[in-house]
């Protein structure tokens, strides 16, 4: 019953962060799509969904997906962080990039210190 399309689409994004939380992978995904559905624009949906595609072994589309949220937002720090966690593996040049990014979006912000130490390590280790 709620009449409102961004009210809608946040209730069905809420869902699949849900489901995601009970590594209810199909579910979360199905629920994201219903948001992004309603709102194909909105990074912070986008930026889930290429959460919950990632843990569906969707790597492509996650990364897509994370990349769409980018454009839309540039900086936008945690998909930048989600990004380079993707691409670790496959492309390690690319995760030092996208760390190094992160960084710049987050350093200032107190909440985000810890994500910074790990982005920092990760670069470290992956420069090695």
């Amino acid at each position: 019953g709620l009449s409102k399309p961004k009210q809608l689409a946040e209730a069905h994004h809420r869902l699949g962060l849900a489901f995601s939380h009970l590594e209810k992978f199909p579910e979360a995904q199905t629920s994201i799509e219903s948001a992004l559905a309603i709102q194909p624009n909105a990074s912070n949906i986008l930026n889930s969904y290429g959460m919950v595609l990632v843990k569906r072994q969707r790597i492509p589309a996650g990364i897509q997906a994370y990349e769409q949220a980018l454009a839309l937002q540039p900086a936008y720090a945690q998909a930048r962080f989600n990004l380079a966690k993707v691409f670790e593996l496959i492309n390690p040049k690319r995760a030092i990039q996208e760390y190094e990014t992160f960084i710049v979006l987050a350093e200032d912000n107190p909440e985000e210190t810890a994500k910074v130490a790990i982005a920092k390590a990760k670069i470290k280790t992956l420069q090695n």
